[in-house]
This record gives structure tokens, sequence and C-alpha cells, in this order.
């Protein structure tokens, strides 16, 4: 063999080495590491735009929650492709004359302890994971307000806000991407 066979076939093996050295070690590309929480952030945001395309179709409950399922559906799937384990819960408020429907979805897993107020109506109903149900109140006023409080195993979500007769939302989403852990709440 010649001296250039040794260095070149030297050369082939030391970059094999470095680069599975380097690969087992696992380091993150810059984008890689702001990947989480832009996506979220991006996820948050259209959520309640998707919101407004499904109900410019139709306000039926069962058309809603059959629509928000596969929204759902397709956010995890979206996440999942992109290194993302997504848990998700929202809220839906949709408001015809004096009555409010409100959807709420747990795709967070396990079962979510979920109390409603809306004015001086309370209603409290368990969520089961992957469950869309929606609650019914009526003899609302124009103004109103609402309170969540969602308690899981112990962790407990609470958000009151000021609302009116027009379609409000509300999305917590929160995904682990490698070591970290990543949280986006929207509240239109």
């Amino acid at each position: 063999m010649r001296k250039g066979q040794f260095f070149l076939i030297g050369s082939v093996i030391l970059i094999g080495v470095i680069a599975s050295l380097t690969i087992s070690r696992g380091f993150y590309s810059a984008s890689e590491i702001s990947v989480g929480p832009e996506i979220l952030k991006n996820v948050a945001n259209e959520f309640p735009k998707s919101i407004n395309a499904i109900l410019s179709q139709s306000t039926g409950n069962k058309f809603l929650e059959r629509n928000l399922r596969s929204y759902m559906e397709f956010q995890n799937f979206y996440l999942k492709k992109r290194g993302l384990n997504a848990r998700t819960y929202f809220l839906v408020g949709v408001s015809a004359s004096d009555e409010l429907n409100i959807t709420l979805g747990n795709f967070y897993g396990g079962v979510a302890d979920i109390k409603i107020r809306v004015g001086s109506q309370v209603q409290q109903t368990d969520l089961l994971t992957d469950q869309i149900k929606t609650l019914n109140f009526y003899g609302i006023p124009e103004f109103f307000e609402v309170e969540l409080n969602l308690t899981k195993e112990g962790e407990n979500f609470s958000h009151k806000f000021m609302a009116s007769q027009k379609v409000f939302t509300i999305l917590k989403i929160e995904a682990d991407f490698k070591d970290n852990h990543y949280e986006e709440i929207e509240i239109n």
C-alpha cells in the first residue's frame, strides 16, 4: 500500500469515529431548541381562527364537538411529527340570544374535574381523557363573568374573565421536547 492510501483510509476512519461520537452525545441545533415554544405559540394563536372557521359552517353542538375532535387529532399528529408530546385543555363558548353553550375538551390525559361559573349559574362535570362535552347555560345577560376551575391530580388551573354574547376560547397546551417543558395559554 502506498502512503496516500493510508492517509485516505485513516481520515475516513477518523471522520467515522468523530461522527459517531457527535451523534451519540445528542447535540441540539439552534433550530431544535426553539422549535418547542415557537410551534406551541403558533398552534395556540391558530386555535381561535380554527374555531371561527368551524363556526362559520354551523354553530350546532354536535357539529362543533365533532370538528373540535378532528382538530385536536390533527394538532396532536402535527406536533408529534415535530417531536412534541402535547397535552391540551380547551373551552369554547358560543352564545345565541340568552343561551350560552360552553364546549370543553380534555386532551391532557386522566380525569379532569371542571367547575364553570357563568354569572350566578354554576355547573360541574368530570372530563375523561380525549372527551369533549358541552354545557348549556340559560338566561345569560349581554355581559357576564366566566370563571373556570380545572383540577387534575392535585394540579389546579383557574381563570376568571368578563365575556359578552360572542364566541370566546381558552386553550391551554403543554408539550415536552427533549429535556424541555413548554406551556402556552391562549385566551380570546
